[in-house]
């Protein structure tokens, strides 16, 4: 009811904001927002007012290259924002330190409400701004800067061949079915052209059939009705590896436009209910659901992969990925991947082999775990 209210709200107080002649002034002032990526600032690029070429690839490498150089130089995790998992040395990425989600101490409800809504209303002030053409469209931060490709049919393409296998279809009631497709088909046409922020609502959609088993296990366990830990164990160490993913996405700018959020965190929020009932009624239904929402992530990634390989060999990797996958403490990764396929070489050298363990755990969870889970609650 809230988010709603402040969405009406949010609404009406940016046509109030944009009748003036001053307030429209002040929206084409770039440095007016204090919510901007710290890539634009730190590197201070000047250009003229109607710039609007894509970088190109020699661009994007000379970027790489400066914040290869730069990483190699940084050492230490003496504060807060390196232990999250950003560096001041990377150009090639979002600082997400300026954003107010990022705090050491959770604040109350009120106050959480009030930074968020703050937040908001300033990006969806920006997003109509650069929809009726008063704020240009700046391409030369993330994820317009990077120029990735992600063509809907192949994937389409890649699902069916995979069904078309015997050992590889998974059987799922027709109505599940229907839900899952009308899902597919919404992220087609919403994302299409954008594979970064499609990767983002993905991965902040698939981080809620975790917290619904864990919510739904905690309460079986609370009436005395069934009590595992071992499973409990699994579902959070998934969710933690869900939650670097996203991390990772939002380094990549997934996040950066206000409808993209908007509709990403509503539809996790209508998922989480959907899964909890799903649960309630029969836990191997909701397993099910998961296995195709991730077979679905394994053809994307897939099929993402060989379309932009020679450029995600030439960027560096975002540095949450490095300080995630090379900690010398992987225990919540090898509850899942190691146990599962074996000794895995976790080699982070550029944006493509990031790309390609999520992928890679994405499979394994899909091809093994879920599966498994859902065979044992039958």
């Amino acid at each position: 009811m809230v988010a709603y209210l402040c969405f009406y709200w949010n609404t009406s107080q940016s046509v109030i904001f944009y009748k003036t002649r001053q307030c429209k002034t002040l929206c084409c002032n770039k440095g007016s927002f204090s919510t901007k990526p710290k890539f634009y600032i730190r590197n201070k690029l000047k250009r003229p007012l109607g710039y609007r070429v894509q970088p190109t690839m020699e661009d994007r490498t000379n970027f790489a290259t400066t914040s290869i150089q730069g990483d190699s130089n940084s050492t230490g995790e003496s504060n807060i924002s390196q232990a999250v998992g950003y560096s001041e040395e990377s150009d090639m990425y979002v600082d997400l330190r300026d954003s107010p989600n990022f705090q050491v101490k959770p604040a109350g409800v009120i106050s959480l409400a009030w930074l968020h809504f703050r937040k908001e209303l300033d990006g969806l002030i920006r997003s109509m701004g650069q929809f009726l053409g008063w704020i240009e469209k700046d391409e030369w931060i993330p994820p317009d800067c990077f120029g990735f490709r992600l063509d809907n049919e192949k994937v389409f393409e890649r699902q069916r061949e995979r069904e078309s296998k015997q050992e590889s279809y998974i059987t799922t009631p027709r109505w599940s079915r229907w839900i899952y497709d009308a899902l597919c088909g919404f992220i087609d046409w919403a994302y299409k052209d954008r594979p970064v922020e499609r990767f983002w609502f993905l991965e902040t959609v698939a981080r809620m059939p975790y917290f619904s088993y864990i919510s739904v296990l905690h309460l079986y366990e609370t009436l005395g009705w069934w009590r595992n830990g071992e499973l409990l164990k699994i579902h959070f160490a998934e969710e933690y590896n869900e939650f670097h993913h996203l991390l990772i996405m939002e380094s990549l700018g997934g996040d950066r436009k206000w409808l993209d959020r908007f509709v990403a965190e509503h539809a996790a929020v209508f998922y989480y209910w959907i899964l909890v009932l799903y649960f309630f009624l029969s836990p191997s239904l909701a397993y099910n659901f998961s296995e195709l929402v991730e077979a679905h992530a394994v053809d994307t990634y897939t099929e993402f992969l060989q379309t932009n390989e020679e450029l995600l060999k030439q960027l560096p990797p975002p540095k949450i990925a490095e300080r995630y996958y090379l900690a010398d403490n992987l225990y919540m990764f090898d509850e899942i991947i190691l146990q599962v396929l074996g000794d895995l070489l976790v080699i982070i050298s550029t944006m493509y082999f990031v790309i390609f363990v999520m992928m890679k755990w994405n499979m394994s969870r899909q091809c093994m775990p879920v599966r498994i889970t859902q065979n044992w609650v039958k």
